[in-house]
């Protein structure tokens, strides 16, 4: 790049001006600045981000790819978060990680481009990990059931079960619609725009509920029917930590991790460095993400109010954020 001499000048003294300038720069042919959340060789139970010191994003629906022993066995969409400082997040690969087993995670080349044009992609990304195996938790039976009928049709819209307990739904797990024995329906978990049915959860006055939503399908539906619902074998699992209002609490007595959130923005103390921590919605749409260091508390801005499930680690929680 050339600067002509006199281009510039002080603007207190418009007689001192600049000589000729002459600066040479290189354009990369791929986006720089890159790290991980982990190291090689480090454990991963569900998700991985990659980060990138620049304004990004992932305009064609990418997938961020999971090899176990070189084989692909499973893909995660690919999400970009952040403004100059930014990060890519990938989870859930619908992948059961095996403890100990090696696995090769690969963010395909092209994947995220520079958020002002595409001149510039991501090289292929890869990193070598060891599986965990994710802490189990004890399933969930709903105590009571209501179904609620569009008042103008009369056809089924949606079916909530009541839960005396905290709640979380597994992936890939559904409510069925029945037909006596015949499967009409399934409310897959989290909402989607493609999905023809679905199922989410949420808090009130400490009664904890999933919904099943089936308003898409109503055109299907016979009006006045009673149809059965259920959730699949082992969908719902209990959560024991819960935690709501302004002030930072203790999350139980097995660990010190702390969580609470204050005028929008969550704060978790006490994580352990490397730490995975993810907002999510209760209709299960991931809200943020971020690493704990292990020294700093982490903070996570959310982006309304409502219920949120945080996890930290393995572990999940409930935090309302007011």
């Amino acid at each position: 790049m050339e600067i002509p001499a006199g281009s510039l000048y002080l603007e207190s003294d418009p007689s001192v001006c600049n000589d000729l300038m002459i600066i040479d720069f290189c354009v990369p042919s791929y986006i720089a600045g890159i790290y991980l959340h982990k190291k090689v060789g480090e454990s991963v139970a569900s998700g991985m981000m990659f980060y990138f010191d620049l304004g990004i994003s992932a305009p064609n629906s990418p997938l961020m790819e999971v090899y176990r022993d070189g084989v692909l066995v499973g893909t995660a969409p690919v999400s970009a978060t952040g403004g100059s400082d930014s990060f890519v997040s990938a989870s859930p690969f619908n992948v059961v990680f095996e403890d100990e087993v090696p696995y090769t995670l690969v963010l395909p080349e092209g994947s995220i481009w520079v958020r002002d044009g595409a001149d510039m992609a991501n090289p292929e990304m890869s990193v070598n990990l060891i599986g965990s195996i994710i802490e189990s938790y004890p399933t969930a039976d709903y105590v009571d059931m209501e179904k609620i009928f569009d008042p103008e049709t009369n056809v089924l819209s949606k079916v909530i079960f009541y839960y005396d307990q905290p709640i979380m739904m597994v992936e890939n797990e559904s409510v069925q619609l029945l037909d006596g024995n015949d499967l009409v329906a399934e409310a897959d978990n989290g909402y989607t725009s493609s999905n023809e049915a679905y199922s989410y959860y949420g808090e009130d006055d400490s009664t904890w509920m999933l919904i099943a939503d089936f308003s898409r399908i109503a055109d299907r539906l016979e009006p006045g029917k009673d149809y059965d619902a259920v959730p699949t074998d082992g969908a719902v699992y209990a959560v024991t930590d819960i935690h709501g209002g302004s002030s930072v609490q203790s999350a139980s007595a097995e660990n010190n991790v702390l969580l609470g959130c204050t005028d929008g923005t969550l704060t978790v103390k006490n994580a352990a460095q490397g730490s995975l921590i993810t907002a999510y919605t209760v209709d299960g749409r991931m809200a943020g993400s971020t690493v704990a260091d292990g020294t700093a508390p982490a903070t996570l801005p959310l982006p309304v109010k409502g219920l949120y499930i945080v996890t930290v680690g393995h572990r999940s929680y409930k935090v309302m954020n007011r």
